[in-house]
């Protein structure tokens, strides 16, 4: 979803340079005006939307946007009408519940062998959240709120460290963004053919064929070293 994508799904095609809403509260607030009233009714839709152009504008890399727009396409369908200054704690509290018992439907549907999609863990939901609580904070920064109903550990699920964790495919590009070198290689290589970490970290071991001489001790079991 780019930033076109989503002035077309808030309805802001027509709005944009400084017509934007939350521009224009900020240029009254500058003359040193009181806050129109208009900009009290600017929804979380359309400041999203004036928020991600900014994001662009100050040239976050392509990972970090790609991750921002995958929180937006969470965040949207709920908070899209919600005007920005009637977000409250109990509607981010809501949100977070609803995308919980979501996740519930969905397993249970998937127990009975339906084909359904993907469910978000407790920590995608709170980053979801996190990057509300960014937008929020530029609503408050603007006059727009009086604090930000999005911060705080209260505002989290429990998130539990998982065994194993994995990458979502949409988080792949900021984790590639985030790395360099040789570190960048191997996740390239792990995410695109698969290998598991053991593979990549020791080829010659995952093949049966250890380069050094000793015994190597691999999950209870001797391997053998090269003669």
């Amino acid at each position: 979803m780019n930033t076109k994508q989503l002035r077309h799904e808030t309805g802001l095609m027509h709005r944009t340079g400084p017509d934007l809403p939350g521009q224009t509260a900020q240029a009254e607030a500058g003359r040193g005006t009181a806050q129109a009233p208009e900009s009290r009714r600017i929804t979380f839709g359309e400041f999203a939307t004036e928020w991600l152009a900014r994001r662009e504008v100050e040239g976050l890399s392509e990972g970090t946007l790609v991750d921002v727009r995958w929180s937006l396409k969470h965040l949207l369908p709920f908070f899209k009408d919600h005007r920005i200054a009637e977000i409250t704690a109990q509607a981010v509290d809501q949100y977070k519940v609803a995308k919980a018992r979501k996740r519930t439907e969905i397993e249970a549907a998937r127990e009975k062998g339906e084909k359904v999609g993907r469910t978000l863990s407790d920590g995608s939901i709170n980053h979801t959240l996190r990057h509300l609580a960014q937008i929020l904070e530029d609503a408050l920064d603007y006059g727009l709120i009086q604090s930000n109903p999005a911060e705080g550990k209260k505002r989290r699920l429990p998130a539990k460290r998982p065994n194993r964790p994995w990458v979502e495919p949409e988080q792949l590009m900021a984790l590639l963004d985030a790395t360099s070198g040789v570190g960048r290689v191997l996740l390239g290589l792990l995410a695109g053919a698969g290998l598991r970490i053991g593979e990549s970290a020791e080829p010659a071991l995952a093949t049966g064929r250890p380069r050094h001489r000793n015994a190597v001790r691999r999950r209870g079991q001797d391997v053998q070293g090269c003669p």
